[in-house]
C-alpha cells in the first residue's frame, strides 16, 4: 500500500480518545501498581534465551507521552533482521501530544516524525545493549473498537542486526494459528513419553516492558516481564459474507500486563524430540493491552489481554521479511 498520498484524518480523531485501549468506557484510572495476585517474573541471566528479541520502543521528544514495546522478528528462511512488530496505537500514542504543533497532511509527515524521534533499545539478558532507531513504517492498520484484531504495525530497522547480537523471534510459515489447538485435540496421538513431554511442554508467555511502579517487578518500564502462565479464553475466526476467514480473534488470561507492554510478543514454546530434545518457540501475536473485563476498584484487569495473531497480518509480514531480510541470508 502507498501511505504517501494517505491522510493520516482517522489517526488524528483517534488520538483524542481515551488513553485507555477499551473505547467508550468511563474507567478509573490506574493506580500505577501491580494488582495483587501478579505472576510475572522479571527477565535476568538465566531467563529464556528468546527474550532479548523483545525491545523498548521510546520517544525521544520532549514532553515524553508514551513507551510500548516492540519485537525483532523474521521466519526460519533468515538468521538475521531488520524488522519489527509493535501496535499501530504505540505509534499514534508516540506522537499525540504534537499533533497540534506539527502540520501533518500525509502519512509521509507523521512516518517522518516517528522515525526522526524515537528509539529502540533491545537487551541481552546480561545487560548488554543494542540500540536501533526506525527506518521506515513498512505496514501500519488503524486502530477502532471495530478491528482491534488488526492493532499492528510493521517497523523497518535502520540497520540489520545480527543473529549474534540479537536472535530474532521467529513467527511460524506454516502454523495457521497456535500449536495448542493441535497438541490439545484428538487428532494429537499420544504413543510415547516424547508426545506427552511435548504436550505437556507447551506454554504460551506474554513479554513487554510494563511500566508499574513495583521495584520488584516492571520498576517504571526498567524491567522486562514476562508471565508464562497464559491460557486463551478466545480463540476464534470471524468469517465474511462468504463464509471465509478474515481473521483470527484471540484473548488471554491469567498472565498479567501493563502500560508499556503494549506490542509486547505472545510466544508459543514447546519441547520437540529429533534424536535430542529441542525447544521450538513461536511468536503469535503481539500484545494489545486489557480487555473489557472491569475489576471491582473500577480498574481494568490487567490479567485478561487482548492479542493480535500474526495470522492476521501474516501476508504484509511476509512481504516485509522478504524483502528486508533477503540479503542477510
Amino acid at each position: 500500500m502507498n501511505f504517501k498520498s494517505r491522510t493520516i484524518t482517522l489517526l488524528a480523531i483517534l488520538t483524542s480518545l481515551s488513553s485507555h485501549l477499551v473505547f467508550g468506557q468511563d474507567v478509573k484510572r490506574w493506580d500505577g501498581y501491580a494488582q495483587p495476585g501478579d505472576t510475572r517474573q522479571v527477565r535476568g541471566p538465566s531467563s529464556p534465551k528468546w527474550l532479548e528479541a523483545v525491545g523498548f520502543l521510546s520517544p525521544t521528544d520532549k514532553p515524553k507521552t508514551s513507551y510500548c514495546t516492540i519485537n525483532l522478528v523474521t521466519n526460519e528462511l533468515y538468521e538475521h533482521s531488520r524488522v519489527a512488530l509493535t501496535n499501530s496505537h504505540c505509534l499514534i500514542n508516540n506522537n499525540a501530544v504534537n499533533f497540534k504543533t506539527f502540520n501533518y497532511k500525509t502519512f509521509n509527515d507523521y512516518e517522518n516524525h516517528f522515525i526522526k524521534n524515537n528509539l529502540i533499545t533491545f537487551t541481552s539478558n546480561t545487560g548488554k545493549k543494542v540500540i536501533v532507531k526506525p527506518y521506515k513504517v513498512f505496514w501500519l492498520d488503524e486502530v477502532s473498537k471495530s478491528n482491534r484484531f488488526r492493532d499492528y504495525a510493521i517497523i523497518i530497522l535502520d540497520r540489520v542486526i545480527k543473529k549474534n547480537e540479537i536472535a530474532p523471534l521467529l513467527y511460524d510459515l506454516h502454523s495457521e494459528h497456535t500449536m495448542r489447538e493441535y497438541l490439545f485435540s484428538d487428532d494429537f496421538e499420544i504413543v510415547d513419553e516424547e508426545d506427552l513431554r511435548m504436550r505437556e511442554s507447551y506454554r504460551e508467555t506474554l513479554a513487554g516492558y510494563s511500566c508499574d511502579k513495583n521495584a520488584s517487578l516492571g520498576n517504571n518500564c526498567k524491567n522486562l516481564t514476562y508471565d508464562s502462565n497464559c491460557t486463551p479464553i478466545l480463540s476464534n475466526e470471524n468469517m465474511d459474507e462468504n463464509g471465509e476467514q478474515s481473521l483470527y480473534r484471540y484473548e488471554v488470561e491469567n498472565c498479567f500486563s501493563y502500560p508499556g507492554s503494549s506490542g509486547g510478543a505472545l510466544v508459543q514454546s514447546f519441547y520437540e524430540w529429533d534424536g535430542e530434545e529441542n525447544e521450538s518457540v513461536f511468536i503469535i501475536g503481539v500484545n494489545r493491552g486489557a480487555t473489557s473485563k472491569i475489576l471491582k476498584n473500577g480498574q481494568y484487569d490487567s490479567s485478561k489481554n487482548t492479542i493480535v495473531p500474526v495470522h492476521n497480518f501474516l501476508v504484509h509480514l511476509d512481504s516485509a521479511v522478504n524483502e528486508y531480510n533477503k540479503k542477510q541470508r
